[in-house]
């Protein structure tokens, strides 16, 4: 999917400004955590984390961050993406 047709996705879909939640699977690490958070609060510009819940797999060696954002439009969530994307430690974003 091309980043335009992502961004009419987001725009048919969602309500911005408004919730968007987001979901990024990566290693039972605390480098993990810190780097997704940092590029949230860098990308929205919170002095802050996001609200959110953690969960281990049963195997302990992957997390889920869901992150619970209020997304100012669909150009930030794609900024959020195309950072994660980017990252790592990331094993996949929903």
């Amino acid at each position: 999917m091309s980043v335009e047709d992502f961004i009419a996705a987001l725009e048919e879909n969602h309500r911005f400004p408004g919730p968007y939640t987001l979901k990024v699977i990566g290693a039972n690490s605390d480098e993990f955590r810190v780097a997704v958070f940092a590029v949230v609060r860098e990308e929205m510009r919170l002095q802050y984390e996001p609200r959110h819940e953690i969960k281990q797999t049963p195997s302990g060696r992957h997390q889920s961050l869901t992150l619970h954002l209020t997304a100012k439009d669909a150009h930030q969530v794609v900024s959020i993406y195309a950072r994660l994307q980017t990252l790592e430690e990331v094993t996949m974003l929903m």
